[in-house]
């Protein structure tokens, strides 16, 4: 059944993973950048697209003080598929895919019988606040991904995974370290 498959086989469960992180993106390729993140994606991402990618010094009328991850990755996939907003939102499905996993995952480390797993995984993914960061480009995805990473490596006694985790989720943006600190607590807790 399509429960088993999903709980005993990590493989089908990434395919999985990967039909719904497409799903989203096929219905969200569209929706443009707004808010914050017009900086954070939009601004600083043609600024790296149109001088040099790997030049990460900012002029003072777009420096947000965060550091230009995201805008980076959009600007080295803006380089290789054309200028486009659904390249912009191309960038997200491997962080959509990752979240998937861990949120997965954590649900599994919390609950017991493998059908509330999957319950508690649609319900978490159904969260409205989740969802909307889903189906838009933002550092938030990313951040989440990798703090469900290093919040599993804790849970799951990885100390690679959690060092990866927290390096990654501390170059998102201040917001990310900011976790990292939560992290901590939560793993002394």
């Amino acid at each position: 059944s399509f429960l088993d498959i999903l709980f005993n086989n990590n493989l089908y469960r990434i395919y999985f993973f990967i039909f719904l992180s497409i799903l989203i993106f096929s219905f969200s390729y569209n929706n443009g950048i707004f808010w914050d993140n017009v900086l954070f994606v939009s601004k600083i991402g043609n600024h790296l697209y149109e001088t040099n990618v790997f030049n990460w010094y900012l002029p003072d009328s777009i420096d947000n003080a965060h550091p230009p991850t995201l805008g980076f990755l959009v600007a080295i996939l803006w380089k290789l598929f054309g200028h486009h907003l659904w390249v912009s939102h191309l960038v997200l499905i491997p962080f959509t895919v990752g979240l998937f996993y861990q949120l997965f995952k954590f649900a599994a480390f919390y609950t017991k019988p493998k059908y509330l797993t999957l319950f508690a995984f649609i319900l978490i993914i159904a969260d409205p606040t989740l969802f909307t960061q889903l189906v838009i480009v933002s550092p938030e995805v990313i951040q989440l991904f990798f703090f469900f990473l290093a919040i599993n490596s804790i849970l799951y006694q990885n100390y690679y995974l959690k060092i990866i985790g927290l390096f990654f989720l501390s170059i998102i943006s201040y917001r990310g370290m900011m976790l990292c600190a939560g992290i901590f607590i939560f793993e002394v807790l």
